[in-house]
């Protein structure tokens, strides 16, 4: 199977005008938050490698990027004594030992209840993260990471579209949704691109990887398809 795709494949939309509506930004103004939003994450994890992840190096990357520094010191508990113990084992227990999840139910409750697009990327998330559990990786750079990055970043946004709950009283404005499909196809893209650097690396079954070429491209249509049908409301 070829990992070769032309992106005019996936690219029918960049030449459509967009409506005006002065009530509620356009996809370019989403787009631009987007990018906004990328910058200072960049930004943010340059600091933090700067600066070191501790505590005060969180506080110090907060303080360079502008934000308020929380307050963790809990006044109400300066006087307590210490743990009895300084096993860290007898201590998780001893301070949460009763506490239960509702997290598995909240995300069981997102996919029975989500769109067809977010679930077919959800599973597929969850089938990779499974694959690819026992694979060693040297550097960000490795198309491992790119791979699975380009699919957190495409369930990032289609989070953002309002794609995750359909039950859900939110309605995202039109202009967020196209922005955030745009988004969730180049990530995706980035995803279908890195397969073929994978392969090289023979660390992962070929017809694993053929298989998750085919997922990425079933959902790169599906997300036309939504795009088509968002241009048209």
């Amino acid at each position: 199977m070829s990992d070769r795709f032309d992106n005019d494949d996936f690219d029918d939309f960049d030449d459509e005008n967009n409506e005006d509506d002065p009530h509620e930004w356009d996809e370019e103004q989403w787009e631009a938050f987007f990018q906004e939003e990328d910058e200072r994450h960049r930004r943010f994890e340059e600091l933090l490698d700067k600066y070191g992840h501790t505590e005060e190096g969180l506080r110090r990357v907060f303080k360079e990027m502008g934000w308020e520094v929380p307050d963790f010191e809990d006044e109400d508990n300066i006087d307590e004594e210490p743990p009895e113990s300084d096993d860290i084992d007898d201590m998780l227990e001893e301070q949460y030992g009763n506490w239960e999840s509702d997290f598995v139910e909240n995300i069981e409750d997102a996919e029975r209840f989500a769109h067809p697009l977010f679930k077919k990327l959800y599973r597929l998330i969850n089938e990779t993260l499974t694959s690819f559990r026992n694979v060693e990786v040297e550097s960000e750079a490795d198309p491992i990471v790119t791979f699975q990055r380009g699919l957190l970043e495409a369930m990032s946004k289609l989070f953002h579209a309002g794609y995750y709950n359909l039950d859900s009283r939110f309605e995202a404005p039109r202009g967020l949704v196209l922005a955030a499909l745009k988004r969730v196809r180049k990530s995706l893209f980035s995803s279908l691109f890195s397969i073929s650097e994978i392969k090289q690396a023979n660390v992962i079954k070929q017809y694993r990887l053929d298989y998750y070429h085919q997922r990425i491209t079933d959902i790169l249509r599906d997300v036309n398809s939504e795009l088509s049908e968002t241009r048209r409301k």
